[in-house]
């Protein structure tokens, strides 16, 4: 059973002091929140790569979720690789890519009209989900809203 393992005892280098070396045996995945965890805005958080890595030589599985809908899964991808975070696409669960992923099964996989509140990120998610954005509301099947720094 899991007892309480955080990715910061990891992170600082005292997961051997601090755990029992068996406290890992039944998990089998780890699901990793980004914005604090592995970066702080625009840095990362140091050790970050390095624990991913022991985590990963561990065996376990990693999934990487984020609630931020600035960012495409690919720019999230391409953040992580630029912090030396090894990723997968298909190893990042997003929320811009979850909204994407309901509109396609929601319209049965047709292109849906999609008007979309956000930035560019949450386009394309999108956009790659093979629906089709609209700027006028009475063209829309869909309205999604997402962070935005430049809408009023």
């Amino acid at each position: 059973m899991l007892k309480s393992i955080y990715l910061r005892s990891l992170l600082s280098g005292n997961h051997v002091k601090m755990y029992k070396k068996n406290a890992l045996n039944n998990v089998n995945a780890c699901i990793i929140d980004l914005d604090g965890v592995i970066w702080k805005r625009k840095e990362v958080i140091p050790g970050a790569a390095e624990a991913l890595e022991r985590l990963r030589s561990a065996g376990l599985g990693i999934l990487f979720v984020t609630n931020n809908s600035d960012m495409s899964r690919k720019r999230v991808c391409e953040k992580l690789h630029s912090f030396g975070v090894t990723a997968e696409i298909d190893e990042i669960f997003s929320s811009t890519h979850a909204t994407a992923e309901y509109i396609s099964e929601a319209s049965q996989n047709t292109p849906a009209r999609v008007m979309v509140l956000g930035s560019q990120g949450l386009s394309e998610e999108i956009i790659n989900a093979g629906l089709q954005i609209v700027t006028k509301p009475e063209k829309a099947q869909y309205l999604v809203t997402g962070y935005d720094s430049e809408l009023n």
